[in-house]
Parts: C-alpha cells; structure tokens; sequence
C-alpha cells in the first residue's frame, strides 16, 4: 500500500533554493522598517501631548494600579473599646450591622474573661497538675452515671410531662424513630425539662470567649494557677483556637436571631452559648433544627419546635430502631461527650418507660376489675 502524505515530509538533504531565500531576506528587512517607523510616529505622537494632561494623567493610572482597601472602620463610642477589634472583625466579615452595633452598645455587663478564664483553667488543670487520685495506688473510676439525676421523683415528672405533651412526642417519635423516652430524658438531663435554659447571656458570653485571645485577657485567672512562661506557647494555642471556636458560633448565632427574629440580648444559655431546652450550639441550627410547629420560625425555647430538633439530631447522626444500646449510648455521645450522660439518658428512659407500662397495667386491672363490678 502506497503512504499517500498530505505535506512532503522533510528532507534534511534537500537544500533551499537561492530564490527562496532572497525572499526571505527581503521579508525580514521589510519587517524591520514597519517596526521602526510605526516607534517613531508613536513618540512624536507623544511630544505632541502637552504636559500638563500628562501629569494629570498620571495619578489617575497610578490609582487604578494600587488595591483596593476597605474603608477604615469607626466603631461607635458609646461602646467600650475591649469590643472594637472583635466589632472591627465582624465588619470585614460582613457580619456588622446596625443590630449588630445596637447589640453591643445595649450590653449591661462589661467584657468579662470569665467565660474564657474558666475554660483555661479546666483545660490547664487536666493538661499539667495531676488529679487527687493519682497517688493513690487504684485510680478512681469515673461515675457510670450523673449523680441525683436517675430517681424515682424524676422518673414521675418525665413520665407526667410526656403526658401533658403526647402529641409533640408522639409527633417527633414517629417521624424521627428516636423513642420519646429518650427524648424527654435528654430534656430533664439538658434543662430540667425546660425549667433551667442556663443562668448566663450567650451572645455576651460567646463576644467575651471570641475578644480574649491574648494572655493578658485572662491574666486573673493565670494568677491563680502555676502557671510560668513555660506555657506560653499552650497557652496562646489554646486561647487562639477557642476564641475562634467562639467567634464561629458568635456569627452563628448573629444569623439565627436575624433569620429567625430574635434578639440575642435575652437568650440564655450556658456559660459556653447552648441555648434552648435542647441546649444546641448556635452552629448546629441551621443543619439540625427544624420548625416543628410550622410558623416558618425556629425557636428552640418552645417544646415544639425544640423535640424534634433533637430527635433530628439523633437520627441524622444514625439513630435508628433496632441500634443496640452500645450504638445509641455512641451516638449520644455526638451530643454530649460523656459517657456518663450518655448512660443517664439511656437508663433514665428505661425507667420511665417502665413506669409508663406498670401504670398502663395498674389502669387496666383497675379497668377490669370496675367492669367486673359492674357486670
């Protein structure tokens, strides 16, 4: 078969004719001149500009050519000025606002490094003083379960509050398979059953843990502990990381009040920001809460929208019926990582739902026995 090419290949053996390359040469030389005269119509172009559009000119590309900074922030004065870099923080997020400056000027309480400080001084202690028990030969074994939480007084009030609120319960049990049992014995772990949301103010309390990223910030509680230049650099990790943990669920809860119409000033939570009866980090709303009551607002105070969040949670972290109680004690650890909240829940739920059944039996026997009478 003949190999038919489009193009001759190339021949090193063949050289270029003299006529090729005169023309070659003259293309080349043409070229040059073009260059040379078109250079030289562009600078007499340019003397023709008078220097005075030349100096004006110049600013204007010199402008152009610098980037673009953001406006220097002016934080208001009537709010303290331990607030102003974390407000001036907020701002280069585009988190700032006028509720968010009306916020801050309505604090009550001035910064305070208590929320911080705490924090610290619990992490420095289990890092670098070792616990009472260490010398002795057996260490103590940490408690299986929450002391005063499991008793007969509780069982009756978890078993009478899901009596008064059935259908919420029953409602969350059966979208969500997480057993209403276990739902209001996390409640009566979390808040009492709603009783006690947390005796601090979140939002101040998250503002407090986000602005004290410094030593200095926590300097009365470094007094208290031994603390030497020694730990310094875990100190300042510590404080970097925690205060941004803080500032992530500040943003958070700034989007939830103003998605969801609330102000911050009058939440509670604990002294680290869980809020509502289900006791939830701010970040962990908008993937878990839900609007149970379906006003198209989230509001984790009112037991109906506050049960099936948590039941949500739950299921979304791969609750399901048939889990063993190893599986669910794991899986209640994702919302608390403590294994002995995770067994007072469980073992509270067994007992409220064994009371439920021996009052169920009680009510039929009596129901029975009244039939009998009766008949």
């Amino acid at each position: 078969m003949t190999n038919k090419r489009p193009y001759p290949a190339h021949n090193e053996n063949t050289a270029p004719s003299p006529a090729k390359s005169g023309g070659l040469l003259y293309s080349v030389i043409c070229g040059a001149l073009c260059c040379l005269i078109l250079c030289s119509l562009a600078y007499c172009l340019y003397l023709s500009v008078p220097a005075e559009a030349v100096q004006k000119l110049q600013p204007q590309i010199a402008l152009k050519t610098q980037p673009e900074t953001k406006a220097q922030f002016t934080p208001n004065p009537q709010i303290a000025a331990q607030w102003h870099p974390l407000l001036e923080r907020l701002k280069n997020d585009d988190m700032y606002g006028v509720d968010v400056d009306h916020w801050f000027a309505s604090f009550t309480d001035e910064f305070s490094s208590k929320p911080m400080g705490a924090k610290v001084t619990t992490l420095f202690k289990k890092r670098f003083i070792p616990p009472h028990f260490a010398y002795f030969r057996k260490p103590l074994t940490p408690p299986e379960f929450y002391p005063g939480v499991i008793t007969t007084d509780n069982v009756v009030k978890c078993l009478a509050f899901l009596q008064t609120n059935a259908e919420i319960f029953q409602k969350a049990e059966a979208k969500y398979i997480v057993p209403k049992e276990v739902l209001v014995s996390l409640l009566m772990v979390e808040t009492r059953l709603g009783t006690f949301t947390g005796s601090e103010k979140a939002f101040w309390s998250l503002a407090c843990m986000a602005a004290s990223d410094t030593p200095a910030s926590v300097q009365t509680y470094l007094e208290r502990l031994p603390y030497t230049e020694a730990h310094g650099k875990w100190l300042q990790d510590v404080l970097t990381a925690r205060s941004q943990w803080a500032y992530t669920e500040l943003k958070a809860l700034i989007m939830y009040c103003r998605l969801h119409e609330h102000n911050p000033l009058e939440i509670t939570g604990s002294i680290y920001g869980a809020i509502g009866l289900c006791q939830f980090m701010p970040s962990n709303i908008p993937f878990y809460a839900v609007d149970g009551n379906g006003d198209g607002k989230i509001d984790l105070f009112t037991l109906e929208d506050a049960v099936p969040s948590a039941a949500n949670f739950l299921k979304t972290h791969g609750w399901k019926q048939d889990s063993t109680k190893e599986r669910k004690a794991r899986l209640l650890r994702y919302y608390n990582n403590s294994t002995a909240y995770a067994n007072t829940i469980l073992a509270l739920a067994d007992a409220v739902n064994a009371l439920a059944v021996a009052e169920a039996q009680k009510n039929d026997s009596n129901a029975t026995a009244q039939t009998g009478k009766e008949g």
